[in-house]
């Protein structure tokens, strides 16, 4: 799928401003195609709190969904760190 495509595919769980709904589009893109469909359809992305670059949430309360949290402070980072977080909190959801 293009950046594009995923962006719409993950159908408001992308909960963040456009450019860290861009890297994670991007990030996402890198991933095999059944990856992507799976994760743009089970994971949520929220983005905030400045103490913390990343979370995952995951069980009974989400209905079987993933919840990836990435704080504003990430985004701030090097493009190589954001993706590597990005992709450290697929891991667990995957």
């Amino acid at each position: 799928m293009t950046i594009s495509q995923i962006k719409s595919a993950f159908d408001g769980k992308l909960v963040a401003g456009d450019f860290a709904k861009q890297l994670i589009a991007k990030t996402v893109a890198k991933l095999p195609i059944e990856k992507q469909e799976y994760l743009t359809k089970n994971v949520w992305f929220f983005c905030s709190l400045p103490e913390t670059w990343a979370y995952a949430f995951h069980g009974n309360d989400l209905k079987n969904k993933h919840l990836i949290f990435l704080s504003d402070e990430l985004f701030e980072e090097p493009e190589n760190q954001i993706q590597y977080t990005i992709l450290h909190e697929l891991a667990i959801s995957c």
